[in-house]
């Protein structure tokens, strides 16, 4: 699965709903790690810590969204992660 994150403004839109805790999506099973199922909560999770660690690696990133202070605040709260990292 590929997914996109994007940022216009740091702004939430009016109705938006406050991403959850962002637990990653496992199976419970190591030699089956892909659940059967992933939620849009986890999802979410996944892209936001990549945008995450993108803020630390690249400086196009940190640039583009640098007057963005309350999205880097968000930010502040997820561990950074490049996509398809394990985590523990």
């Amino acid at each position: 699965m590929l997914t996109y994150v994007a940022v216009r403004d740091g702004m939430p839109d009016p109705g938006s709903v406050a991403l959850g805790d962002g637990e990653i999506a496992r199976s419970g099973d190591p030699v089956a790690p892909s659940p059967p199922a992933v939620t849009l909560d986890a999802v979410a999770g996944h892209a936001v810590r990549h945008l995450a660690w993108l803020r630390s690696t690249d400086e196009v990133v940190a640039t583009a969204l640098a007057g963005t202070d309350e999205l880097w605040s968000a930010l502040d709260a997820y561990v950074p992660a490049p996509a398809g990292a394990l985590l523990p």
